[in-house]
């Protein structure tokens, strides 16, 4: 009886044992084809257990660079719409000065200088005066209009005067009164001896503009000259007896003219206020040779023009 009773239990252990180890190998099993599996199945009433599903395993992902981001656009301001503006009227574009006219009073320099001789009859014989002038300088004034007859070019004339009193040595020979062919010898200066010069000349210009109110002119042309000098006609002296020597006390003077053609060139810087109304100055170089004879005695010629300069009024038209 106690040997039926233990069999019994043993069975039962096996059977346990057996479908908990069936039950623990059913996912493996189900794996496999039945024919690898064994022949047996499982017992109906054993339900296989689902296998628990596995943790999944990390992936490494590789990093992708970033995209760079494009950069927020700045925001436009919004543009005005202009007004529209009533168009102005074109302003008539001034037109240059055609008339130039200009005064200036300034000097003469280094005025050639010349020798005059001169002869007077004096105790029945011809006493010789000989008056030798240095070159010398003197007031000018000088007067110029021109008119612009093509772009820059303009023709006019001038007037110009030259005022100087250089002092003459003077040498004289004076006859004596008692004996003939035994002249006595003076000497002495002179002056006062006045001299003057007009220049009126034909005269092309061009004119080349610095800035708004700044120009240069530069001239020339033909020219016509005439001179009046003072010169020594006659010797003033003192004598006693036995009359062999004189002393010079002064002269007693004549007044001689000439004329002659020549030529002047020159420039002249103008600084205008106004339009109209400026200041400005020139230097201008002229020359011509004229002829003076003195009371009996022979012609000389005379230098005349040289440089001068000066400066005043402008004026345009």
């Amino acid at each position: 009886m106690k040997t039926t009773t233990v069999s019994r239990w043993r069975r039962l252990a096996a059977a346990c044992a057996a479908a908990v180890a069936i039950g623990a190998a059913g996912p493996a099993l189900a794996q496999f084809p039945a024919a690898q599996a064994g022949a047996k199945a499982a017992p109906a009433a054993v339900t296989p257990q689902a296998a628990k599903p596995k943790p999944a395993e990390p992936t490494t992902a590789t990093p992708q660079a970033a995209k760079p981001q494009p950069k927020p656009a700045k925001p436009q301001p919004a543009k005005a719409t202009p007004a529209k503006a009533t168009p102005a009227k074109p302003k008539k574009p001034k037109k240059p000065p055609k008339i130039f006219v200009s005064a200036d009073g300034g000097g003469g320099f280094a005025s050639a200088g010349f020798t005059s001789e001169a002869a007077y009859s004096l105790y029945g014989e011809n006493a010789t005066i000989v008056a030798t002038f240095p070159d010398a300088s003197g007031a000018a004034v000088a007067v110029r209009g021109a008119v612009r007859v093509w772009r820059r070019l303009a023709l006019g004339a001038s007037v110009t005067g030259f005022w100087s009193t250089p002092p003459a040595k003077v040498t004289a020979s004076l006859p004596h009164p008692f004996y003939f062919n035994r002249p006595r010898r003076v000497e002495g200066a002179a002056s006062g001896l006045g001299r003057d010069e007009t220049m009126i000349a034909i005269e092309g210009s061009w004119m080349v503009r610095l800035n708004a109110r700044t120009d240069v002119q530069v001239f020339g042309g033909p020219a016509f000259f005439s001179v009046r000098a003072g010169v020594p006609a006659t010797v003033q002296f003192t004598e006693s007896y036995p009359f062999d020597a004189a002393a010079f006390t002064g002269v007693e003077t004549a007044r001689v003219s000439g004329s002659a053609a020549g030529f002047t060139v020159g420039g002249d810087v103008s600084y205008m206020f106004t339009r109209s109304i400026g200041v400005g100055g020139h230097v201008r170089f002229s020359r011509a040779a004229a002829s003076l004879t003195p009371p009996g005695g022979q012609a000389t010629t005379v230098d005349l023009g040289g440089v001068q300069a000066g400066g005043g009024l402008r004026v345009r038209f």
